[in-house]
């Protein structure tokens, strides 16, 4: 466990992502529900390793743990969603904001991949951290965006997850375990990340 923390945080040090070291925590320590035996065998035999070449952590399989659940207002219908109303399908859960330029410049290459993968099973989930409705809803309208967008104005979800830097995104497998962390803006459109997702919707 101690190699393990220390090669994380090497990684993490490498890429500038310090400020990330609490939400590795809350996923290492703090979120006791660990993967079965029997989830762990159904999906040890994928390779993700691919991720990592996109700046993509990978989460050993012995530590994948649940995500954590939440419930917050979908801008476009205003109604109230949980991440268990999604069960069975794959999620990027993205934690951002209209001031983030980072946010905002992987924005694209996110609506290319939601209408790419969205039939296959693929959910989006854009968790606008800490703004306005208003604010939220006339970005996305302005680049016309499909996504769904879902928001937290008390940063809830920031707060759950241990999220201190944006853009964040966490990948969830079909059977409601995280398998990757991104950590900053990440090009959606690249073919290993494509095809790891792909692999993903097929388990």
């Amino acid at each position: 466990m101690q190699n393990l923390v220390q090669n994380l945080e090497n990684w993490v040090k490498r890429f500038c992502f310090s400020a990330w070291l609490p939400l590795v925590a809350v996923l290492f320590f703090v979120q006791p529900v660990y993967a079965s035996e029997s989830a762990n065998k159904k999906s040890e035999h994928l390779d993700l390793s691919s991720l990592s070449l996109a700046g993509i952590y990978v989460m050993p399989v012995e530590k994948r743990v649940k995500a954590l659940n939440f419930q917050l207002e979908d801008l476009k219908t205003g109604q109230e969603v949980t991440l268990s109303d999604y069960r069975d399908k794959v999620l990027a859960i993205n934690f951002w904001a209209t001031w983030c330029p980072p946010c905002r410049a992987e924005m694209p290459a996110i609506e290319v991949l939601h209408r790419e993968l969205k039939d296959s099973g693929l959910v989006w989930l854009a968790i606008d951290s800490g703004e306005d409705r208003a604010i939220v809803d006339n970005y996305i309208k302005k680049y016309k965006y499909t996504f769904p967008v879902l928001l937290d104005p008390e940063n809830a979800g920031v707060f759950k997850y241990g999220v201190q830097s944006l853009p964040a995104t966490i990948i969830v497998n079909k059977h409601g375990y995280i398998v990757a962390l991104a950590f900053g803006s990440v090009d959606w459109r690249n073919h290993d990340v494509v095809a790891v997702f792909r692999k993903l919707l097929a388990e």
